[in-house]
């Protein structure tokens, strides 16, 4: 089982397709025969088929999700980080960072989620969308001390945008208000490919 946990985790950081877990298991059992004809046997019983792949690296994303919210909980301080861009299938995704810091000032940073958002891209679209995000992930809202948008109206209008919408659910909470951080790294990197 160990085996077929390797091979999965494997195929999912190369990006390969799931159905790799059979050629990789044809690979396998030639090289053997070749070099030690007595593991064959060892070797076929190891499960590489593409739903035994698929069924591995879900498990594996449930098990980080888990290990995710557990920092999440033994966290001191977080803060989180929003970007949306259109993939090339013309759906907007919504990438959300939090990055926290524990009470020996350990910094972890990490993708929370990718958020397709299906229709519209408004200030209310992608404050709910991140609100049950972070529901899900049980972050507190206590320890939420900042968060990082880029400069469209969607996120920063305080009427009707993200950030708005965040800092009136945190102040109906009776909670301090956050910071809110325009991110400049889209600027940064058009101006470094000029």
């Amino acid at each position: 089982m160990l085996a077929s946990y390797l091979a999965a985790l494997k195929i999912a950081k190369t990006g390969r397709p799931f159905t790799d877990g059979d050629f990789v298991k044809e690979i396998m059992l030639d090289v053997a025969e070749v070099v030690c004809p007595s593991v064959s046997s060892v070797l076929e019983s190891v499960p590489l088929s593409a739903n035994t792949i698929h069924r591995r690296v879900n498990e594996m994303g449930t098990d980080l999700k888990e290990q995710l919210k557990d920092l999440i909980s033994c966290s001191v301080n977080c803060s989180i980080a929003l970007d949306e861009s259109t993939d090339i299938s013309d759906t907007a995704q919504l990438a959300v960072f939090i990055r926290l810091v524990d009470s020996d000032f350990n910094v972890t940073e990490e993708l929370l989620d990718l958020i397709p958002l299906k229709n519209t891209t408004t200030g209310e679209d992608v404050f709910n969308a991140v609100d049950e995000l972070l529901e899900s992930m049980r972050v507190d809202l206590h320890k939420l001390c900042s968060a990082a948008t880029d400069g469209a109206a969607a996120m920063l209008s305080e009427g009707q945008g993200f950030a708005g919408r965040l800092q009136r659910k945190i102040q109906a909470a009776g909670l301090p208000a956050i910071r809110i951080i325009h991110c400049i790294l889209h600027q940064q990197q058009l101006c470094a490919k000029v």
